[in-house]
């Protein structure tokens, strides 16, 4: 983790950290994090998971909405299940899917324990042996890969040294797919629909950058996705995918262009400025549906570019955003962009 930081080498620490987290896909997925998706058995997360991984190896966009900048390797560690279904699911999806094999590495290793040194040892020099730098690790699922109750706080924190290393190791993204508890029921008999039916330790769910339940429609026609957690701010908060049998692929109930997300920002801008209105951070992240972290990227971005001017706010108003069409000076009592001062905050 480095040297302890203060005074001078801290204010260099923050001066030279990068404008962003690179993004594996934007809005889902970013670099060098470690993200948890929970679902019920049998409610589509390794659907949603192979779709994923065959739209990053080709640096297609995935579920007709989520731009992906470049092709990523994806190593996918399958322990539950046969291949041979896998497989079919890849082969259906592949035909509609722009996709890359090479860019992906399927194992189905016989005998697997993150508890167990030496077999975990031989698994990181199993990945290893992969003539690609793995960008992403899916572990498919979770309880399979150790020999005990993830319950138990020395089973988890277990786990955890295992994914650590592998982080340090490949310098990766790691995704998690685990199961939630089994349902709950109310004295009456009804199912209890809980908010985040996480199973496990607190401690496997408090490591994790980003949360993800997944969830079927009541109709049976898809799943939706919630955001529990996500540490930097960088996911969509709510996501509904409607699946389609003949593809075998989901895509987004709600499409928009795929574009940047400063670019998702600006059309918006755009449209508001044509009906001569204004908006605001809050606003328009709602309208857009961006993350907090895009938006404050695609508002230094639009500013930085001339775009966007923001006025101060009196009292406790929001400061408002303005777009500036080209060859127009700024609306008046409006601050031209000024790249010195903060990021609006959420």
């Amino acid at each position: 983790m480095g040297e302890p930081k203060t005074g001078r080498t801290l204010q260099e620490a923050i001066t030279n950290l990068p404008p962003h987290r690179p993004a594996l896909i934007e809005e889902l997925l970013y670099e060098k994090t470690v993200t948890m998706l929970a679902a019920e058995p049998g409610a589509g997360k390794s659907t949603v998971i192979t779709q994923l991984i065959l739209a990053l190896s080709g640096a297609d966009s995935v579920f007709s909405r989520f731009r992906i900048p470049a092709h990523k390797n994806s190593y996918y560690l399958q322990l539950e299940g046969g291949e041979e279904e896998s497989f079919r699911r890849i082969g259906l999806m592949s035909r509609n899917l722009h996709h890359n094999f090479d860019c992906i590495c399927w194992d189905s290793p016989t005998l697997f324990d993150a508890l167990d040194a030496s077999i975990a040892n031989e698994t990181i020099q199993r990945l290893q042996r992969w003539d690609r730098p793995i960008d992403l690790l899916v572990m498919d699922p979770i309880y399979m890969a150790v020999a005990g109750d993830l319950v138990k706080a020395d089973v988890s924190n277990g786990l955890i040294r295992f994914i650590e290393k592998v982080r340090r190791t490949f310098n990766c993204s790691v995704i998690l797919i685990h199961h939630t508890h089994r349902a709950r029921y109310a004295s009456n008999g009804s199912k209890i629909n809980e908010e985040d039916p996480y199973y496990g330790s607190q401690w496997l769910k408090a490591y994790v950058d980003v949360g993800y339940c997944l969830r079927s429609l009541p109709d049976g026609t898809g799943v939706e996705i919630d955001s529990k957690k996500s540490r930097a701010g960088e996911v969509v908060k709510k996501l509904t995918l409607l699946y389609d049998p003949e593809t075998f692929t989901c895509n987004v109930a709600d499409p928009r262009p795929i574009l940047a997300v400063e670019d998702i920002l600006l059309d918006h801008l755009t449209k508001m400025s044509e009906r001569n209105e204004v908006t605001d951070f809050r606003k328009a992240m709602q309208d857009t549906q961006l993350s907090p972290a895009s938006m404050r990227r695609a508002q230094k971005a639009l500013t930085d570019r001339g775009l966007l001017v923001i006025s101060n706010g009196h009292g406790n108003s929001s400061r408002t955003w303005t777009l500036v069409r080209q060859g127009t000076s700024a609306a008046p009592g409006v601050q031209p962009p000024d790249n010195t001062q903060q990021s609006e905050q959420t």
